[in-house]
């Protein structure tokens, strides 16, 4: 074989592979049996869904039981014509399988979307559950922002945390969203870290692992370059010293100014 023929081979090999990848991705998206939609019961204590085979929760979405829980037992009542899509191959570590709940067919009601309209969930997709949807994410990060422009459940009484908050201090465990202006950047060979303010042990930082850089980057986020710019970012307060989130996906770090 001649060296120009094995390099249309190689490039064929290379071209099929990337399209079985992106077919296989596609295929993570299935539909459970109609008696399985329908036998689920929503649990306010985990925020998830019990069906008769399994334990789900909403991909895509962090939801806030004590005001989501009236509207999702209310659209789980409202009758028939309900679909379960999974998104995953394999539930997480105990158990729980991300899903899409739906209602209908195209264009079909979506609980996920429905919540994060009505305030009560957040967007939060950091496991890319949402990767053989085509747009969803963005379909329910437009959801969220209706939902916080019109102050609407969550956000027209609470709302992101100020990064000079000490309250911060009593969230700890809790998924929040802080906003604040970046004071400065720090490196080390392993982490970016977030200054909001002038002493990490008191106050509060955002972290981004170096591991994690060409997932911003290629979201045109560059961690060094967000000193004095005002961000949002979201996840699960923690305390080191001052308050902290590991921002661990490109979706938890938004440039406001």
């Amino acid at each position: 074989m001649s060296r120009r023929w094995f390099w249309v081979v190689v490039l064929l090999v290379v071209c099929w592979g990337g399209a079985l990848s992106a077919e296989e991705t596609r295929k993570l998206c299935r539909e459970l049996p109609q008696n399985e939609a329908a036998s689920l019961i929503w649990d306010a204590s985990t925020a998830t869904f019990i069906g008769l085979q399994s334990r789900y929760e909403l991909a895509g979405i962090h939801t806030m039981p004590p005001l989501a829980s009236p509207l999702v037992e209310a659209w789980l009542n409202r009758g028939a014509g309900m679909r379960l899509q999974v998104l995953s191959e394999q539930p997480d570590r105990w158990g729980i399988w991300p899903v899409r709940i739906l209602r209908g067919k195209r264009p079909a009601d979506d609980l996920a979307k429905y919540l994060l309209e009505q305030g009560v969930a957040f967007y939060w997709n950091p496991r890319g559950m949402l990767r053989c949807l085509d747009d969803v994410d963005v379909v329910y990060q437009r959801a969220e922002w209706s939902a916080s422009q019109a102050k609407r459940g969550w956000w027209s009484k609470d709302g992101p945390f100020l990064a000079t908050d000490s309250r911060l201090y009593t969230a700890r465990g809790t998924f929040q969203i802080v906003r604040g202006k970046v004071v400065s950047v720090g490196k080390t060979r392993s982490t970016f870290y977030l200054n909001f303010g002038e002493r990490w042990t008191r106050d509060f930082t955002g972290i981004i692992e170096v591991e994690n850089l060409d997932a911003f980057r290629s979201k045109g986020l560059e961690p060094e370059g967000l000193a004095e710019k005002t961000v949002e970012v979201r996840g699960v307060v923690q305390l080191r010293g001052g308050p902290e989130i590991e921002i661990r996906h490109p979706d938890a770090l938004r440039i406001i100014e």
